[in-house]
């Protein structure tokens, strides 16, 4: 099967942290031939094997933003049916076709950054610091998210004219903030290749009034009652546990797409 490796180099940088940031996105994809039976003649169909984007500041301590989607089983797939038709659509979102040896080095650049600066993420000097924890228990994934904020007035170190201008106008503040916030859904089988994760720091996260605000805004379940409140000390075991499980799942492994295809697909799209 062939594949097919794509690279973006991303700008929504702010101004004042351009040449600070090392920011990219990767996609690859693997290509069948699949009858169709509408058209009446075989076609090719892609199915993506892996997808990251990575944002990250190499200068600014706790800048950094990983998402991954990756995996050689249960892929997504793209509606080109023609190398033409998907090298036109990723053109037009800026992306360009790679070496499987540049994407694998970039995707390795990328694993390495962000596992460097997780170790360096300096939380807010005096703020009060809230951890939470949701465990969605399935017998075949690991699907947990863990989350960090801080909240201490003037958080973001206004000078007073301006807390006094908020004030005057009746503007908030938005006082409680995203630290960290880590969101995995891995195979607990390492056999079955699926993996998706995502990994922020508080930088690219929005700002809340408080924790309330946060509580009822975020994309953690307390409606339901299915997140737990849980300490420090928790919350630094479960980041390594986390950590050291994309760590364990970070390699790409496309043994599965190596070989020519020998089955014959039908698409029944009448």
């Amino acid at each position: 099967m062939k594949r097919y490796y794509f690279y973006k180099r991303t700008r929504d940088i702010v101004d004042n942290l351009k040449g600070d940031v090392v920011d990219f996105s990767l996609c690859a994809f693997y290509s069948t031939k699949e009858y169709s039976q509408k058209r009446k003649k075989e076609i090719d169909q892609f199915h993506y094997f892996d997808n990251i984007y990575l944002c990250l500041a190499t200068k600014t301590q706790g800048l950094y933003r990983l998402r991954v989607d990756s995996g050689t089983d249960g892929c997504s797939g793209h509606w080109a049916t023609s190398i033409k038709e998907l090298k036109e659509d990723l053109i037009k979102d800026n992306y360009k076709l790679i070496s499987e040896q540049d994407y694998f080095r970039l995707r390795r650049l990328a694993f390495r950054l962000v596992f460097k600066h997780i170790k360096f993420f300096i939380p807010t000097e005096s703020a009060v610091r809230n951890f939470f924890y949701q465990n969605s228990f399935s017998r075949s994934f690991y699907d947990i998210k863990l989350v960090s904020t801080s909240e201490k007035s003037n958080i973001r170190n206004y000078p007073q004219d301006t807390v006094d201008y908020y004030k005057e106008k009746n503007w908030k503040l938005y006082d409680c903030r995203l630290d960290e916030s880590y969101r995995i859904f891995i195979s607990k089988d390492k056999n079955y290749k699926s993996n998706t994760f995502e990994i922020e720091s508080s930088h690219f996260r929005p700002y809340y009034e408080n924790i309330w605000e946060f509580k009822k805004s975020c994309n953690m379940d307390f409606k339901e009652n299915k997140v737990n409140s849980i300490q420090e000390f928790q919350f630094d075991r479960l980041k390594k546990f986390i950590t050291e499980l994309i760590l364990d799942r970070s390699d790409l492994d496309i043994s599965k797409i190596l070989p020519k295809q020998t089955n014959s697909i039908t698409i029944l799209d009448l």
